[in-house]
């Protein structure tokens, strides 16, 4: 699996995991590959370099201008390929990617997560594709990343490659424990992590839908599968 994987440095001392072959991945989309980005990085690489590889645009959603703002800024960058003392040094590292200005899509304010499925069907409409989120980048505060994944999830999303930079460990409380579980038993499997950046590929593989929910039975019917699955006697039923 290492030889599928390349990492984007994000800081000093922090990189991003991504998959080597992204092309391979969406050859067949190619420039009308749905990519969403979602919060605030501390480094646009991770979608520049996205971009710059599978020749898509970016749509950044952020609820705060001066997030927005950066990445006017970078638009100017890429347009002129130049970079003034007054540049920003979040700016100045497009310098190092090929990306079309018009690649990098900021949705207006306001926004707000209660409006994911609008914001979807309006950049899908625009760019000619049936309804869909292919790739998926999220970085904001743990109540943020629950809000805005439940609601990806609630309204039939399933990017197939997910990144999210966890404000804390998903072993750290029970708010991420929850989440990041229930990503897994989705189908979500994890296939690289760097400090708190993980990349989730999906695999169509709901481990809810593995047993029934109406029973009454045993506590809990997913662990009974697995049990009745692998022959072991289940301590649930003694």
């Amino acid at each position: 699996m290492e030889n599928l994987l390349e990492t984007i440095p994000v800081s000093d001392t922090e990189s991003f995991p991504v998959f080597r072959n992204l092309w391979d991945f969406f050859a067949s989309k190619g420039n009308k590959t749905i990519f969403l980005s979602i919060g605030e990085s501390a480094s646009p690489m991770v979608e520049l370099h996205l971009s710059e590889t599978l020749g898509c645009k970016v749509h950044l959603l952020s609820e705060t201008t001066e997030y927005q703002q950066k990445w006017n800024e970078i638009q100017a960058v890429l347009k002129t390929r130049k970079a003034t003392e007054e540049t920003s040094p979040f700016a100045k590292q497009a310098l190092r990617k090929w990306v079309l200005p018009t690649s990098i899509c900021v949705t207006s304010l306001p926004w707000s997560f209660s409006t994911i499925k609008s914001t979807v069907q309006s950049i899908c409409t625009g760019t000619g594709v049936d309804e869909r989120i292919d790739i998926l980048k999220i970085d904001t505060s743990n109540n943020k990343l629950a809000e805005s994944l439940y609601s990806i999830l609630h309204y039939g999303y399933r990017p197939g490659i997910l990144m999210i930079h966890w404000e804390t460990s998903p072993d750290s409380t029970l708010e991420t424990t929850l989440l990041a579980g229930h990503l897994q038993n989705i189908g979500y499997g994890l296939v690289a992590k760097s400090q708190n950046n993980y990349l989730y590929y999906f695999t169509d593989k709901n481990l809810y839908e593995m047993c029934s929910w109406e029973t009454s039975e045993v506590p809990n019917p997913l662990v009974a599968k697995f049990m009745e699955m692998g022959h072991v006697k289940n301590p649930e039923k003694e």
